[in-house]
């Protein structure tokens, strides 16, 4: 809404939207308004007699000396014509305290200034901005106006006591002020950590508030891990205030390549690794033609780019393969892994024997001879490995009889129902025949038969098995249907019937 009493305001549309009424002091109104510029307070002086007149001009010739000072911000109006008295300042932001020499040489200033018209710095809001101290408000009565008499001269007097509170802000003004200037010039120091052994990253957090400017210098050391402080300056327990530097050298190892070392000696082979700053690792051995402790080959391989202080391990020869030789454990071992390292024994992959077995397909089951076995050179060794034998479905007649759903044969388990006739068929399912069986590994473990088609997710069968055991009948399906066969919590077969 637009205040009643603000003739500007209506005029031309209206200038300042009053947002709300904070005070009334006689012929002083405070209004917290909203121009063209934004928000701000609107100081508005009913000038109906001498004591207001001189009140206004007052205040205004104030505001005009700290305008000639430079200490105004940018957006203050003041309205002398008739029947429009007022000033306007502007609300303010974030601003930052006065702070430093410089800032205590431009409140003096200020505060001379404002002397000569009865006000004190006290009486004003006062915050840095771009580099200058300015006055961001100033209230028009340097205290609580008293009551004015009948015979009263034109000047307000004002009780002694109502200095009061104001000696009482600017007391405290001056103590906040006398604090931050010492805290400025003074700030208070750190003890520095040890930050030898931390990372770089580590370092930062540990320093993150001290206000202290770090210095990174890169070293090469291949005794040590990578990233980490090696040396700092100045060294721990030193105190320190913002804005102090500390360097801290850290471990950058230089990058080098694996130099050639198939057929040297073993111990030319780890003396040139070595003054490289390479450590060298137990060597692998292995038989070969070549001479014992002759090396093979390197792990990285020649030339790979590798920091000093990493480890490279040497395949050295034991000499040429004996007649009798040690068979290798081959359990974690892939066939290709398996007859890779029978060679390299000496010996020869024979037959592998695939047995079904819930364990994942692949999997060695057993090995002959056992590992450990002195056998000749060249002598086979068989393995066992497991597989999944696929479960018997049934081709889907053409036109599906109908008979029992899914049961089992022999022998039942104690507690099956007998077989009963299937339920008739709904619209869009069809029967399929459906037979399992597991192979004699198997037999006496818990198993459980699901399918999922467009009627949902049910079981066929949950229970244990006996020697002998099979699942075989009909089930009823709609559109595509998926089996799973679980042996134990394991899924060991699964199945599709498409629509």
């Amino acid at each position: 809404m637009l205040h009643p009493y603000n003739r500007a305001v209506p005029e031309r549309g209206g200038k300042y939207e009053v947002l709300t009424t904070e005070a009334r002091e006689g012929f002083l109104e405070t209004l917290r308004v909203r121009g063209p510029g934004g928000e701000g307070r609107l100081y508005w002086f009913e000038v109906h007699d001498p004591e207001a007149r001189a009140a206004f001009f007052q205040y205004r010739n104030a505001i005009k000396r700290l305008e000639r000072l430079g200490a105004l911000p940018p957006g203050v109006e003041i309205s002398a014509k008739p029947g429009r008295y007022y000033v306007f300042w502007p609300a303010a932001g974030e601003v930052a305290p006065p702070k430093g020499r410089r800032a205590r040489r431009q409140l003096a200033e200020i505060e001379a200034a404002l002397r000569p018209f009865g006000y004190r710095l006290s009486e004003a809001v006062v915050g840095s901005e771009g580099g200058r101290t300015r006055v961001l408000e100033l209230h028009p009565f340097p205290s609580a106006p008293a009551e004015p008499a009948p015979s009263a001269p034109p000047r307000r007097r004002r009780a002694p006591v109502a200095w009061l509170p104001g000696l009482v802000l600017a007391a405290l003004g001056a103590l906040l002020l006398l604090a931050g200037a010492q805290r400025y010039f003074n700030p208070p120091s750190v003890t520095l950590p040890n930050l030898v052994g931390k990372t770089a990253d580590e370092a930062r957090r540990a320093l993150r508030h001290a206000g202290l400017v770090l210095q990174f210098v890169p070293d090469s050391r291949p005794d040590a891990p990578a990233g980490v402080i090696l040396e700092q300056d100045p060294p721990p327990g030193t105190r320190l205030k913002p804005g102090r530097r500390v360097q801290l050298v850290y471990n950058r190892p230089e990058l080098r390549q694996v130099p050639a070392l198939a057929g040297k000696t073993r111990a030319e082979a780890e003396a040139a690794l070595s003054e490289l700053g390479y450590r060298v690792a137990p060597p692998a051995e292995t038989y070969d033609a070549a001479p014992v402790d002759t090396v093979l080959a390197s792990d990285p391989p020649a030339g790979t780019p590798l920091a000093a202080g990493e480890t490279v391990r040497l395949l050295v020869s034991r000499g040429p393969l004996p007649r009798r030789t040690l068979v290798p454990d081959l359990e974690d071992a892939d066939p290709e892994e398996a007859k890779a390292l029978l060679e390299l024994a000496g010996l020869q992959l024979g037959q592998e024997e695939r047995l079904p077995s819930p364990l994942p397909e692949g999997t060695l089951l057993a090995q002959s001879p056992k590992p450990g076995t002195v056998i000749e050179t060249g002598a086979p060794v068989v393995t066992a490995r497991a597989v999944h034998p696929e479960v018997l479905v049934p081709e889907a007649p053409a036109t599906p009889p109908p008979g029992p759903t899914p049961t089992e044969t022999t022998p039942p388990p104690p507690g099956t129902p007998p077989a009963t006739e299937a339920p008739p068929l709904a619209e869009g399912e069809r029967r399929v025949p459906l037979e399992v069986r597991l192979p004699p590994d198997l037999e006496g473990r818990k198993v459980r038969l699901l399918v999922q088609d467009e009627n949902g997710t049910r079981v066929l069968y949950e229970g244990p098995t006996q020697k002998g055991w099979r699942l075989e009948g009909e089930v009823a399906i709609k559109g595509r249907a998926h089996f799973r066969l679980y042996v134990g919590d394991y899924l060991y077969q699964e199945w599709t019937v498409e629509p």
